[in-house]
């Protein structure tokens, strides 16, 4: 089909091609091999369970080459959508910022854990009727008033219902999680919500508050009255359930 000068055209033409294309695939393993960015790195140890705080970071180039795909680059952008806490991997000195070994406090029971701490807050739960405390608006969120039935110690007492008018400490209180009975999640159109345990967020200065609400939930009802919400505790819930 091709002549002797053909056949010699088409060797030096695939030749041509050949070294073409092994000297362009050189040049782009070379770039890879060579080519620096910036990513963000981790200081010092951080536990696992740990909040991340921005003087943990620092930015540093290492070639391109060895980057994973889940690394932060850019610090600040990162920054914008903290707080971030490490998982069970946690973060040692000079290790790559991924974002496989982060999670934000809404949506993990341990990060939540985390967070009290920095919060100084403690939890408490309480037993409660959620027929008699307003049923489902009783949810994370729900910012409540309590009031507390204690049953007459006699047949010459009287029952008494104290409020927040003779105790302000039952006043606006945060519930961030509810369980059944048997402390696990409460299920739609389901009667395991009655009765149920509330979980209340107080400031570690709140012991007299902690003191009374388990002092009336050993000796009485505790009723929970809705009377407002906090939309961020709630979101937080709904996508962790």
């Amino acid at each position: 089909m091709f002549g002797r000068k053909g056949r010699i055209l088409l060797v030096i033409i695939t030749f041509c091609g050949v070294f073409l294309l092994s000297y362009f695939l050189n040049q782009a393993y070379l770039r890879k091999n060579t080519a620096t960015m910036e990513v963000v790195m981790v200081t010092k140890k951080v536990p696992p369970y740990s909040l991340l705080s921005k003087e943990d970071l620092a930015v540093m180039t290492i070639p391109q080459a060895i980057v994973p795909d889940d690394a932060v680059l850019d610090l600040e952008e990162f920054w914008q959508d903290s707080p971030y806490y490490t998982t069970d991997l946690g973060f040692g000195a000079g290790d790559l910022l991924c974002t496989e070994k982060l999670s934000s406090d809404h949506f993990t029971a341990w990060g939540k854990m985390a967070a009290l701490t920095n919060e100084e807050s403690m939890l408490i739960a309480i037993n409660t009727n959620l027929v008699q405390s307003c049923a489902n608006l009783v949810i994370p969120g729900s910012l409540v008033e309590a009031i507390v039935h204690l049953p007459a110690k006699g047949m010459e007492e009287e029952d008494q219902v104290i409020s927040c008018l003779e105790e302000p400490a039952l006043a606006n209180l945060l519930v961030v999680d509810k369980k059944n009975a048997q402390a696990a999640p409460i299920e739609k159109d389901s009667r395991e919500a009655i009765p149920a345990v509330v979980v209340l967020k107080l400031h570690k200065n709140q012991q007299t508050t902690a003191k009374k609400l388990v002092y009336y939930n050993e000796k009485g009802t505790i009723y929970l009255l809705p009377v407002g919400f906090r939309s961020e505790i709630f979101a937080g819930w709904a996508v962790e359930g």
